[in-house]
C-alpha cells in the first residue's frame, strides 16, 4: 500500500506536522468493509482456513497495520479484540438472488481446494472483526473489519491536534481541513478508479520494486516494517482469542531480541 499516491500523500501530510502532533487513528466502519461478493468468495476460497492462510486480518489487512505504523510512528503497546463469524453461518444458508437477478455468493470461481457454499463451508477465520490499538507513544487507533456489507467502504480518518485528514482508499480521494479553518476542506482526487479498488496499487508496486532491483533506489517498506505488522496483527487475533487486553511489550522484547538487539 505504501507505493500508492493517496497514501504516499496521507504520510507525507501527517510527517510535515502541518496538522499537528498525530492524536488518533480512527477507522470507522471503514478499514476493510467488502462487499457480499467478495465475502462469499473469502468464505469458500482456501484463505477460509486459518492453516492454510493464517486469520482474516492477517490475510487481508496487514498492510493497512503497516500504514498506521508508519503514520505512528510507534510499535503497538496494548491491543483488544472482538469478532468471529456470524455472517457465514449455516443458519443463514439459502438461495440468495441479487436485485439484477444474478445467484449470488458464486460469481467467482473459488480456486484451489475451494468450497462449493459458502454458508456450509468450513471456514473458520473471522468473517467481521474489530480492533483496538494502544501505541508506545499514547497515538490510539480503532479498526473495524466486515467481509458482508451492502456499502463498502476503505477509510482512514487520521485525527491530529491541528486539523484531520480522511483517506478514502475507494474512491481514491483525499480530504484535508485545519482545525482553525472554516473554509471547505482540501479535496484531492486521484483518480484511475479500479473495480478491485486497489487503483493501481499492484502496478505502483511493480515500479517500485524494479527500480528497487534496477537502480538501488529504496523500496518503501522494509522486511522488518512488515513483519512488526504481521506480529501486530498475530497480538490482535491473540487478545481476540483471550478475550482480554494483550501487553505487546514480551512479543517485542522477543522480537528485538531475535534481530540481535
Amino acid at each position: 500500500m505504501r507505493s500508492m499516491s493517496i497514501v504516499r500523500e496521507t504520510i507525507a501530510r501527517i510527517d510535515s506536522g502541518e496538522l499537528g502532533a498525530l492524536v488518533s487513528l480512527v477507522s470507522l466502519d471503514a478499514t476493510e468493509h467488502l462487499p457480499p461478493e467478495h465475502g462469499g468468495y473469502l468464505a469458500r476460497n482456501w484463505r477460509r482456513r486459518q492453516e492454510f492462510g493464517g486469520s482474516y486480518l492477517l490475510d487481508k489487512v496487514c498492510h493497512d497495520f503497516d500504514i498506521f505504523g508508519r503514520l505512528a510512528r510507534s510499535r503497538p503497546a496494548k491491543v483488544a479484540s472482538f469478532g468471529g463469524r456470524e455472517i457465514f453461518t449455516t443458519t443463514r444458508a439459502g438461495e440468495y438472488v441479487y436485485s439484477d437477478g444474478q445467484p449470488a455468493y458464486a460469481l467467482r470461481e473459488a480456486g484451489w481446494s475451494g468450497a462449493n457454499d459458502a454458508f456450509h463451508s468450513d471456514m473458520d477465520v473471522t468473517d467481521h472483526q474489530n480492533a483496538l490499538v494502544q501505541y508506545a507513544n499514547g497515538v490510539r487507533l480503532s479498526f473495524h473489519a466486515n467481509s458482508h456489507v451492502a456499502l463498502p467502504e476503505r477509510r482512514w480518518y487520521v485525527a491530529c491536534t491541528d486539523g484531520t485528514l480522511i483517506a478514502d482508499l475507494v474512491r481514491n480521494r483525499l480530504m484535508v481541513r485545519r482545525a482553525m479553518d472554516r473554509g471547505k476542506p482540501e479535496r484531492i482526487d486521484y483518480g484511475g478508479r479500479t473495480e478491485d479498488s486497489h487503483n493501481g496499487a499492484d502496478q505502483a508496486m511493480a515500479r517500485d520494486l524494479l527500480a528497487s532491483l534496477e537502480t538501488g533506489a529504496p523500496f518503501p517498506v522494509t522486511p522488518f516494517e512488515s513483519m512488526e505488522a504481521g506480529l501486530t496483527v498475530m497480538a490482535i487475533d491473540e487478545a481476540m482469542a483471550l478475550g482480554e487486553m494483550l501487553d505487546c511489550g514480551p512479543m517485542w522484547a522477543r522480537y528485538d531480541a531475535a534481530r540481535g538487539g
